[in-house]
């Protein structure tokens, strides 16, 4: 069973720099592919698995799809994951930073 307090917590202490403006394009769309392979890598029955999906789908600016998969059954103990990553799709904010 994981430990859904430390998802939360890693979800809460994850730190990032901030976006580049200027980014190479080769780069944007490397990364962006990577993030498209985690996310076939993840399961898609395992509700614990479902925050990080929905991040994954913000951050390549899928948000009707993050709000989908953020709206399956989630453990209680990732709640407050789960309306932090609803209310930046709901903003449409794809950027990458520190879920506070």
């Amino acid at each position: 069973m994981p430990d859904f307090a430390e998802i939360d917590r890693m979800y809460n202490l994850r730190a990032a720099p901030q976006p580049v403006d200027d980014e190479p394009a080769d780069l944007v769309m490397a990364r962006e592919a990577n993030m498209r392979r985690l996310l076939a890598l993840l399961p898609t029955d395992d509700s614990a698995s479902n925050p990080m999906q929905a991040e994954l789908l913000r951050q390549l600016g899928e948000f009707d799809l993050a709000l989908a998969v953020l709206s399956r059954p989630l453990p209680n103990e990732l709640e407050t994951a789960r309306k932090k990553l609803q209310a930046l799709c709901e903003a449409q904010d794809r950027t990458l930073g520190v879920l506070n």
